[in-house]
């Protein structure tokens, strides 16, 4: 390969004109470039011509079978005994020839706006002979913007106090002055929650003006709707581990100002709330909410509940006994979470439920079908593909753009993929009951160093351009250096700007949350600065060694 210095000049001088810039870089050891009759020599410094470069592959082996394989993320696959090409990305395109009388096999690919900006496209060649194949180099080109793109940067949240962390958080507008403000659950003994009024883009913390002092505890998981219909946002406050008693599930009605008072009749319930969510299940017109449940490791005497439905009546709720004894909905042994979703496009919302095992082995995620009335039938078996995972949250959500739902799953350690792409394919007709296909191969295998244990997703289109994109919440872990690291990570959507498939995905390079990895256990989109664009929300319970306090992030998107 001729990675001297005017031949790297010179590349990246005909890349300019087209926004992009061309890095080489060697792939093999110089002695690998020799000149035997196996040899292969590819470079990507000929030309870039109307937004396209021009990789040529190069051996005396003429007539001999070439192969270049690029694309927008890469997977190392091995191939070869020298070193591995890299199939990249999904779909990825692999283009094969033979090494002409000149002695080149010459492919171009397009470059802006075909991909994401940021984006390290690689390509690599090989030469297929007799003698084994060698591939003795590579490229790489990071791709400049196809048009308004996402960029975000930090900004300043109120400083957090005490030793434990923010574990969940909820954009809402609890006073109704048309900002939304953020309701964060804090866990641990001594814990507070934290509600953060928006300022018009800076925020204090009022949690303790607005919240009634029964509600001054640890929480786990919150959530926001209108429960009572008045006009103002009501909220669930799921009780977190707390060793002076067990978790305690309220209800706080919100007087219209963003005062609120707890509802005394509501059933708490038992066991610590993974996840609550609201939603009309029996379409009545009010939210009915969905709780999951895990055993209170400070609190083994108590028996927790699984997956629970309380059913809203006028903004009074009442657990369903029918719902709770399903054998699916079962307590939950470790993580995972609920979400709710009209997944066969009939009208009502059906119900995925996210499940972690405290084993490394995991466990089977399930779908259950509603009838129209909150009554409930397990579809698994027939509707998602088995997959033993230990998932920590799914969102629903139409990647493709065809009119119906599909899954997205964060998935813990010792799952792989780390993060699974249900795509709904509609009713079936031997079934008559939705049906899921896996093509997580959709999403990039690799998310960068210390990504897997993913915690948390959510979903936004964060470029405006009409096709959502998804931000997966992160576990600092060590990576392969021993040095810690691990950040959340946006997954761009390739549709809309990107010119690609849309429903696949490639890691956004630029988006940069700062300051180094922590343990995100949840985020989540919300326009804090009033801009029309969705920012971002991370939750920090700190990172693993470090003596401050965790920090929360927030990041305001500049579109």
């Amino acid at each position: 390969m001729n990675t001297s210095p005017n031949a790297t000049r010179r590349a990246r001088r005909l890349l300019a004109s087209t926004g992009a810039a061309l890095t080489l870089f060697t792939a093999a050891s110089s002695a690998d470039v020799d000149t035997t009759a196996s040899s292969a020599h590819l470079s990507a410094d000929e030309a870039v011509i109307g937004g396209t470069v021009d990789l040529t592959l190069r051996s005396p082996l003429v007539g001999a079978p070439g192969v270049l394989a690029f694309g927008s993320t890469s997977t190392p696959i091995p191939l070869g005994p020298v070193f591995p090409v890299l199939l990249v990305g999904i779909p990825f395109l692999t283009t094969s020839g033979v090494i002409g009388a000149d002695g080149r096999m010459v492919v171009s690919l397009p470059i802006a706006p075909a991909y994401p900006p940021g984006t390290e496209v690689f390509v690599q060649g090989a030469v297929i002979s007799l003698a084994p194949f060698k591939v003795f180099g590579s490229a790489a080109a990071r791709l400049a913007p196809g048009g308004p793109t996402a960029g975000f940067a930090g900004t300043g949240l109120p400083a957090v106090t005490g030793v434990y962390g923010s574990v969940d958080v909820d954009w809402v507008d609890v006073d109704k002055d048309g900002k939304s403000d953020v309701l964060l659950a804090n866990e641990g003994t001594g814990a507070l929650p934290a509600l953060l009024m928006n300022q018009g883009g800076s925020f204090v913390d009022e949690a303790a003006l607005r919240l009634p002092a029964g509600a001054q505890i640890p929480l786990a998981t919150v959530e926001a709707a209108d429960v009572d219909l008045d006009g103002d946002a009501d909220l669930f406050l799921g009780g977190g581990q707390d060793v002076g008693s067990p978790a305690a599930n309220q209800m706080a009605i919100n007087d219209g100002s963003g005062s609120f008072s707890l509802d005394g009749s509501f059933p708490g319930g038992a066991g610590v709330p993974l996840d609550g969510e609201f939603g009309d299940v029996d379409g009545d017109g009010d939210p009915d909410l969905m709780v999951a449940n895990f055993q209170d490791p400070d609190h083994f005497a108590e028996l927790p509940d699984g997956v629970e439905l309380y059913l809203n009546s006028a903004g009074a709720f009442a657990a369903d006994p029918t719902f709770s004894n399903l054998p699916a909905t079962f307590v939950h042994t470790a993580g995972g979470s609920i979400s709710l979703g009209d997944a066969d496009n009939d009208g009502d919302l059906d119900l995925f439920i996210a499940r972690a095992d405290s084993g490394a082995g995991g466990v089977q995620n399930q779908l259950l079908e509603n009838d129209g009335t909150g009554s409930f039938t397990d579809i698994t078996a027939l509707s998602i593909p088995p997959m033993v995972d230990n998932s920590f949250e799914a969102e629903f959500v139409d990647v493709n753009g065809d009119g119906l739902l599909d899954i997205v799953v964060a998935n813990s350690i010792a799952s792989v993929p780390g993060t699974n792409l249900l795509i709904n394919l509609g009713v079936s007709g031997a079934t008559g009951v939705v049906a899921f296909n896996d093509l997580s191969i959709f999403l990039p295998a690799d998310l960068g160093p210390a990504t897997d244990i993913r915690q948390g997703v959510d979903v936004a289109d964060v470029e405006g351009d009409g096709d959502p994109d998804i931000l997966i919440a992160i576990h600092q872990l060590f990576d392969d250096f021993g040095q810690l690291d691990g950040d959340a990570v946006l997954l761009l959507n390739l549709g809309g700007i990107q010119g690609q498939t849309l429903g696949t995905f490639a890691v956004d390079a630029g988006f940069d949350v700062g300051g180094g990895g922590f343990i995100c256990s949840d985020a989540a989109f919300g326009d804090a600065d009033q801009d029309g664009d969705p920012d971002v929300y991370l939750t920090s319970i700190g990172d693993l060694f470090s003596v401050q306090p965790p920090q929360d992030v927030l990041l305001l998107n500049s579109l």
